[in-house]
């Protein structure tokens, strides 16, 4: 007999308002979908862990953690569900801690991220321009990734490429770490941005928890703060990708994907 569990994998936050609007909304949503199914969430961030347990008295488990209470709730087959957006190191991290558990199980899968086929980057293009193509017209939209120095942040460069398809428009992809940087986009955003024509601020991340407001508004070498030295006048929405419910569908596939795989 198959008892399933699912467990949400993310890098977490400490702000309360962002996992209510993303890592929780994506929760609910899986229960809902699937409501014979054990669904547990754990944060892969020991520090993120240590605060909430630290100042809310929250506990918060980690992946083996999160996988050793499944195995104690009598599941049988598990499916892990990472937030992360490409195949990285962190996405790397979870493959490895998950592969000392699957002695546990019948049969333990981790879904894809969730940049992983042409199919979802096209998708993810069309959401963020389905949800902001108005203010498009009036703004220059820079979205704002973490990046990577793995192999797989080419990710955001073929992101950038859909981005571009999807708005026809004024639409950029920097990160914070990785190939794309600031720097070297600045001239072309000088040139793309109008006279009087803002530049609009998103981060391109699952979550808009603490490490987005810094990287993005409120630090000293935030992007913000760097576009303004540049010249340019910032607005900014503060929204992540997992607030987005067309998002957060192209999670559900993956997980839909990876139950069909488990269960064959």
């Amino acid at each position: 007999m198959v008892k399933m569990g699912i467990l949400i994998a993310t890098v977490g936050t400490t702000v309360g308002k962002a996992l209510k609007q993303s890592i929780d909304c994506l929760e609910h949503e899986i229960k809902e979908k699937y409501p014979k199914c054990i669904v547990k969430q754990s944060f892969t961030s020991d520090r993120i862990r240590q605060i909430l347990r630290e100042r809310d008295g929250i506990f918060v488990p980690d992946v083996g953690e999160a996988l050793l209470q499944l195995r104690k709730l009598g599941t049988t087959h598990v499916l892990i569900l990472p937030t992360h957006l490409i195949a990285g190191s962190e996405y790397e991290k979870i493959e490895h801690i998950v592969s000392k558990y699957t002695d546990r199980f019948k049969r333990v899968l981790v879904a894809k991220p969730l940049l992983s086929k042409d199919s979802d980057f096209e998708l993810v293009a069309n959401a963020l321009y389905t949800s902001n193509r108005e203010k498009n017209k009036d703004h220059l939209i820079l979205y704002v990734g973490h990046g990577s120095d793995h192999i797989a942040d080419i990710c955001y460069q073929k992101m950038q490429h859909y981005l571009q398809k999807a708005f026809w428009e004024k639409v950029f992809l920097t990160t914070i770490r990785g190939n794309l940087q600031l720097n070297d986009i600045v001239e072309q955003l000088k040139v793309d941005c109008d006279k009087n024509q803002n530049v609009l601020l998103y981060p391109f991340m699952f979550v808009a928890g603490g490490h987005a407001n810094r990287d993005l508004i409120h630090g000293e070498h935030s992007i913000k703060n760097s576009l303004e030295q540049a010249g340019f006048q910032v607005e900014y929405e503060m929204k992540g990708l997992g607030e987005m419910p067309q998002i957060r569908q192209i999670y559900l596939f993956h997980l839909q994907q990876a139950i069909e795989m488990i269960t064959e």
